[in-house]
This record gives structure tokens, C-alpha cells and sequence, in this order.
């Protein structure tokens, strides 16, 4: 799978929320998941948080 931004790089993470492949440089880790960088971090975070009530 390559990243979605950046289709000449491989991915490194699916996103949790979108679930597009990430390269480094487009991933962030937000808790336990991953998340595009500056874009899905807000979601992730409300699913980790809904995970753990």
C-alpha cells in the first residue's frame, strides 16, 4: 500500500479514522492509534476515548 499524500512512498499506518495509508512523514500517532497528521487527529482521539469508557 502506498500513502495516500504521497503515492511514490510506502505506508506505514492506516489511518484509524479515514483509513488511508499514511507514509511517515503524513502519520501521528495519537494514543494507542494512528492518525493523518493534521487532519483525522481529533476523531481518533473521541474513538480511543469512546473505546475506554
Amino acid at each position: 500500500m502506498k500513502c495516500f499524500n504521497h503515492s511514490e512512498i510506502d505506508a506505514v499506518a492506516i489511518c484509524k479514522s479515514c483509513g488511508r495509508g499514511l507514509c511517515p512523514q503524513c502519520v501521528m500517532e495519537v494514543g494507542p492509534s494512528c492518525s493523518g497528521k493534521d487532519r483525522c487527529e481529533a476523531n481518533v482521539a473521541s474513538m480511543n476515548e469512546l473505546i475506554q469508557r
